[in-house]
């Protein structure tokens, strides 16, 4: 999850509907520029996909994590009906500034919707397993169960001297939840 910071909402009539707001078209013109986007509001509300660009800014994204440590920001939800709490962590923050008219006006497009499928539910049971212990545990024996026989207990190869003369023969690359996958 991400957090948007927004240093110039677009305009009295649309703060409304930021909250249905989104961000589209990010670019980097060179290596030097920063990235750029546009916002996108809610258009026509008998058509629930139509959006009307109305502002665009610079974009920045700053990581709330650093690697290998754990979270220490969260998006908290509470539910007074229930009486329920839930929370997410945050990675990063995205910053929308200097934000401007759009030139090209009547700028539309059309949104939609896909269901979630196994792949997306699996990323997001990972990402609230890191912060999850009862998730974690619950990951750790679906991986266990689905995986009959292979030993996901191999150990973790962490080779930070290339020039050291043990051999990386008979140990796994692998980790327990992803592969590490070399590039050229």
């Amino acid at each position: 999850y991400t957090h948007v910071v927004v240093d110039k909402s677009p305009g009295e009539d649309d703060v409304g509907l930021m909250d249905k707001a989104f961000v589209a078209n990010v670019q980097k013109k060179d290596a030097t520029a920063r990235m750029t986007c546009q916002m996108f509001v809610p258009n026509d509300e008998s058509n629930p996909g139509s959006y009307q660009g109305v502002q665009q800014y610079e974009l920045d994204v700053v990581p709330l994590k650093e690697e290998d440590t754990p979270h220490v920001n969260f998006c908290i939800w509470v539910d007074p009906e229930s009486g329920k709490a839930s929370y997410v962590p945050i990675s990063s923050r995205v910053q929308l500034s200097i934000g401007r008219p759009l030139k090209k006006k009547n700028y539309k497009m059309n949104v939609s919707r896909r269901q979630m499928d196994d792949n997306d539910r699996r990323e997001m049971e990972e990402r609230i397993a890191l912060v999850d212990a009862d998730m974690e545990e619950k990951l750790n024996a679906a991986d266990t169960g689905a995986s009959a026989g292979v030993s996901q207990n191999k150990p973790v190869l962490n080779d930070d001297d290339d020039d050291s003369d043990d051999s990386d023969h008979d140990v796994s690359f692998m980790n327990k939840s992803k592969p590490v996958v070399a590039e050229d």
